[in-house]
């Protein structure tokens, strides 16, 4: 099996992208899964490395607007503990007033929400398994957000997720000083 590389993440993070993201779909009350997501990449707003623990935590220090979100992907056997590390960071952030957060994403069994995301379909390019850390702007993300919400976007989602969007919300109050990284 060929080694986990930035190129081949890229590639399948732009397969997602235009295949699955862009397109609207009924779970999302007829919006696009993330209706910003092609903007972003075709404006070359989207930094995409292979890494862990590490990678993840300098992104976050060297994080300075030049993209609106940084990809780490994380392989297989490297991401246990993510989650609870990434929602860790995040209070952390939010207690320094630091205007980001990391969204882990782990690959597991469960059922997909989205009855449409189906790897196959939207051009999956290897059989590696890895999962992902996305960084961004807790603010601008809050924004648009909210923003969805008033579009029904969030009407078919579960009570898990919405539950995630609320503490995410909460973590951007708790930010009172919104202070840059490097600033």
């Amino acid at each position: 099996m060929e080694t986990l590389t930035d190129d081949i993440v890229k590639q399948e993070i732009h397969n997602w992208i235009t295949n699955y993201l862009d397109v609207p779909s009924s779970h999302y009350n007829g919006h696009q899964p993330c209706p910003f997501a092609l903007p972003a990449w075709n404006g070359d707003r989207v930094d995409v490395k292979v890494g862990g623990w590490a990678s993840v935590l300098w992104a976050i220090e060297e994080f300075d607007d030049t993209k609106d979100l940084v990809i780490i992907a994380v392989p297989e056997g490297s991401y246990d503990g993510f989650e609870p590390f990434c929602e860790a960071k995040n209070k952390k952030l939010a207690e320094e007033g630091i205007d980001l957060v990391c969204i882990p994403f782990i690959p597991d069994d469960s059922p997909e929400e989205d009855p449409d995301l189906d790897s196959e379909a939207w051009g999956s390019i290897t059989d590696h398994v890895y999962g992902m850390v996305f960084i961004q702007r807790l603010s601008t993300l809050n924004k648009v957000s909210r923003m969805l919400e008033r579009e029904g976007y969030y009407e078919n989602v579960s009570g898990k997720f919405w539950q995630y969007i609320t503490a995410r919300r909460e973590l951007e109050s708790r930010n009172g000083r919104k202070k840059e990284v490097n600033g």
